[in-house]
């Protein structure tokens, strides 16, 4: 870990774990241009038509991340964003490593950076954002600190 090849020795077997499920998805009728896979770096979302298509599509990468004796997906890190026929998130019930992946339903989820919310509007972020900021003005504004080295901290 760590060294230069650290990298190349992560991907050679995350590459050939992704192809496997785009390969398991495509036999389930999903094609490129619905894009049912999209990874990034070590994350990675499905997207199917229905619950049972991702339960096994979930199944399936369990089983070829353990084959890969480097890659385990954990359900602590994981999330379930789904919709009802009205449009409506609800909580599919999906598990992974015999645990249910925790739902957006009840929380935000933090995804290639960005917190996502239940309402899928940026409104919840930015007055979270918001809300942290003014916290740490404020946490800042209390140090014993002349004006300038405030001022620095802001930068």
């Amino acid at each position: 870990q760590g060294g230069p090849e650290a990298g190349i020795l992560f991907n050679v077997p995350w590459n050939i774990v992704l192809s496997g499920i785009a390969t398991f998805l495509s036999k389930l009728g999903y094609t490129k241009p619905d894009k049912p896979i999209s990874a990034f770096a070590d994350d990675v979302t499905f997207k199917t038509e229905s619950k049972e298509h991702l339960q096994l599509t979930i199944n399936f990468a369990t089983h070829l991340g353990s084959w890969s004796k480097s890659l385990k997906f954990k359900e602590s890190k994981s999330a379930t964003l789904a919709f009802n026929s009205d449009g409506k998130v609800y909580n599919p019930q999906l598990a992974l490593n015999s645990k249910e992946i925790p739902n957006l339903v009840k929380k935000p989820f933090k995804f290639l950076g960005k917190w996502i919310y239940p309402s899928l509007k940026d409104k919840d972020h930015i007055q979270a954002t918001s809300k942290r900021l003014s916290e740490l003005l404020l946490k800042t504004d209390n140090v014993p600190l002349e004006g300038r080295k405030k001022v620095w901290i802001y930068q």
